[in-house]
């Protein structure tokens, strides 16, 4: 059953983001409003699983929000998340003293968003079994208190040693878990001087030793400090509120602003460099939710847009600019495909379609011309394409194996999804070809004669060409947790292997991997 999440926010953009991050996990289910008194009345009526809430609110702010929801019985248990700007330790010190479950930085991270929600509740209820046990732990003391008494006046007791070593293993193992690790140790010592006499290796003044001892640190115990998480992202200031569109005509002096999203870096580059020549103020994205974010932002006049990207494709984001009401913005969609619903799509939005390839600098400056005459004198200064600029139809993975049957096994299902693969057989090589092609990322066995991952990815984050190129590592045999942590360690303060998975014929799990770096449409 899907986690089902209220969020509360009163800035319509938030709201947006907030969902469209969440909707990234298939097992979240989200419903918006913008006010607390709102998200009062839509709690009491749809008891979800978990609320998140804004802090700084018109009317009912995020404080009193959680208190009226704290006095409904309907909704007194549901787990409450702040969402704020503000978060320094003092602050997620008072807004969990009030109640909350936790608190979760603004900005955050679109791609983390759902995990950092899930890792708040589990440590809430982490918390309240925390809690739990300590009033198992009184309960526990008492009881070996009266084993005591009882080893004391009967010292032959056969009852009170097996007792006794029933309640402290199971006292060991659950101390343990709650990090009440003094109180663990001292049990499991018990334990084993009461095997000891069981077994006629001990004597009862040993076991009433270890008896004190434990009873001593549940006395002086005390309930594992709270860690509180740091936030998704490094702090920075708040996400500004759009302002209300105004509909003008483009002052002449002012620059246009174009906003261009690509999964693929190489072309994101050329387009960026190329545009700004062209008189634009460029601002670029590598996916669906930064576009959809830095578009809502920024207010751009015009969006260059590839279609398969991760997280969001390009054309559902451009669909949610073009509703009646809102600010007039032009789009220019890019793509390696020329299938028909996507061409057929692009025509019912009324929006330009340029397909990447040999003709697409001709066909994008095409449309520019349309969309702009006024820069018809900076095009033709520009004389035609970029040197060296030609602009893959499809997104690129590099192959990287000693067994040329695993690569064609690869290069077979990742074609029929759309994605060309070049191939090297050894690091060596591997490394040439990432330099001169620049892959969307690259998939390299852990294992070859000349020269292993580890070795491939140490030299790739040595030259500045391939320094951030996504690395998935597959491995023919299970690996154990030292070598996983290794591939992945950074280097020289670029990043290790972003993924570590096992070969397999079932590609699901590479395929998901490889979506958060490009683009394609998944029928695995």
């Amino acid at each position: 059953m899907a986690l089902r999440v209220l969020h509360v926010d009163d800035d319509p953009l938030m709201r947006d983001a907030v969902e469209l991050a969440l909707l990234l996990d298939s097992n979240i289910a989200v419903t918006s409003c913008g006010s607390g008194e709102e998200a009062v009345a839509k709690a009491a009526e749809e008891t979800p699983d978990v609320i998140l809430c804004d802090v700084l609110m018109p009317d009912m702010d995020g404080p009193a929000t959680l208190a009226r929801l704290r006095q409904e019985p309907k909704t007194t248990k549901i787990p409450l998340l702040f969402m704020t700007a503000r978060v320094p330790p003092s602050e997620i010190e008072r807004l969990t003293a009030l109640g909350a479950a936790g608190v979760i930085a603004k900005p955050f991270d679109p791609k983390t968003l759902a995990k950092t929600m899930r890792d708040h509740l589990h440590a809430a209820k982490l918390a309240s079994k925390t809690g739990d046990f300590s009033e198992r732990l009184q309960a526990d003391a008492k009881r070996l208190a009266m084993y005591r008494e009882e080893l004391k006046h009967i010292p032959d007791s056969v009852m009170a040693p097996e007792g006794l070593r029933e309640l402290a293993h199971k006292l060991a193992g659950a101390a343990g878990v709650f990090n009440y690790q003094a109180v663990s140790d001292a049990a499991l010592a018990l334990e084993e001087a009461v095997i000891e006499r069981l077994a006629g290796e001990s004597n009862i003044p040993a076991i009433r030793g270890k008896l004190d001892t434990l009873l001593d640190q549940i006395a002086r115990a005390e309930p594992p400090a709270t860690v509180q998480e740091e936030p998704s992202l490094p702090r920075a200031a708040p996400v500004k509120r759009p302002q209300a569109p105004v509909i003008s005509v483009k002052p002449p002096l002012r620059k246009l602003k174009m906003l261009i999203a690509d999964d693929d870096p190489t072309i994101l580059g050329m387009l960026a460099e190329r545009c700004g020549k062209m008189g634009f103020q460029v601002e670029t994205a590598t996916n669906g939710m930064q576009l959809l974010i830095k578009a809502k932002r920024g207010q751009p006049d015009i969006l260059v847009v590839d279609v398969n990207m991760p997280e969001l494709d390009g054309l559902s984001v451009c669909s949610r600019f073009l509703d009646p009401g809102s600010k007039p913005v032009e789009v220019v969609v890019i793509t390696g495909g020329n299938d028909e619903e996507t061409v057929e799509r692009c025509e019912s939005l009324g929006l330009y379609y340029g397909r990447k390839g040999p003709d697409f600098w001709r066909n994008l400056e095409a449309a520019l011309l349309e969309i702009y005459p006024s820069l018809a004198d900076k095009i033709v200064e520009l004389e035609g394409p970029p040197d060296d600029a030609e602009v893959p139809a499809l997104p690129r993975i590099l192959l990287v194996d000693d067994d040329p049957d695993i690569e064609r096994f690869l290069r077979s299902r990742l074609n029929k999804v759309g994605v060309e693969t070049i191939y090297a057989s050894d690091a060596t090589h591997a490394m040439r070809l990432a330099s001169r092609e620049k892959p969307s990322a690259i998939v390299s066995d852990c294992f070859m004669p000349d020269g292993d991952a580890q070795y491939l990815l140490h030299r790739l984050r040595a030259a500045p060409e391939t320094e951030n190129i996504p690395v998935i590592v597959l491995s023919g045999r299970k690996l154990d947790e030292a070598t996983e942590t290794l591939l992945k360690r950074e280097i020289g303060g670029h990043p290790g292997a972003a993924h570590v998975l096992k070969k397999s014929f079932d590609t699901n799990e590479l395929f998901g991997a490889l979506q958060k770096y490009c683009g394609f449409a998944r029928r695995t």
